[in-house]
């Protein structure tokens, strides 16, 4: 049996085994199928025992064999192991409600990060002063505040987490402030 059977990336258990009908003077029990370290290990304790696997990769299956030959004959057992695969790095999806607005109005930027969880993912804004600085993981939003045009304005949310960085970007685009209107009359007509 191992100690567990299915575990994360990179991460370790013990495999344990019960000889029965068995005694160490007339029974031999050998890894007979798996990863090298353990068919390379030798002969096992009998009639109890453990071993460590040590640290396995994924995505994948290990499977590990012992065969015991004795005086009655030989039996073998096995136990797979399913190691999961590496952490992968946060994805990032920034959006503004809107990405085309006029002088001197604001939109609000929204922003989902996946494969992450608040106490493994940091995300930092870049861009214009107010976007600067740490920002709320899975989810979260945030107005631009009134934004002076012509001109654009690119905000870029980066995220680090156990597997990598990801990253986004928006581009808000502000449009000229309007013409001074004028009315002239005379005599009451326009």
């Amino acid at each position: 049996t191992a100690d567990s059977t299915s575990i994360a990336h990179n991460s370790s258990t013990t495999l344990r085994w019960t000889i029965g009908n068995a005694i160490s003077a007339d029974t031999t029990c050998t890894p007979a199928l798996g990863p090298t370290n353990w068919t390379s290990s030798g002969n096992k304790t009998i009639p109890t025992g453990s071993w460590p696997t040590g640290n396995l990769t994924g995505p994948a299956n290990y499977t590990y064999r012992l065969t015991c030959v004795g005086p009655g004959g030989t039996t073998s057992d096995s136990v797979t192991v399913v190691v999961g695969g590496p952490p992968q790095p946060p994805t990032v999806d920034l959006t503004a409600d809107s990405t085309s607005i006029i002088d001197n109005t604001s939109t609000t930027l929204n922003w989902t990060i996946g494969n992450a969880t608040s106490t493994d993912t940091t995300c930092t804004g870049a861009g214009p002063t107010n976007w600067t600085g740490t920002k709320s993981v899975p989810t979260g939003s945030q107005s631009t505040g009134n934004l002076a045009g012509p001109n654009t304005y690119t905000y870029t949310l980066s995220c680090t987490g156990p597997g990598g960085t990801g990253s986004d970007s928006v581009t808000i685009s502000v449009s000229s402030p309007p013409p001074p209107y004028v009315e002239l009359w005379v005599n009451n007509y326009y």
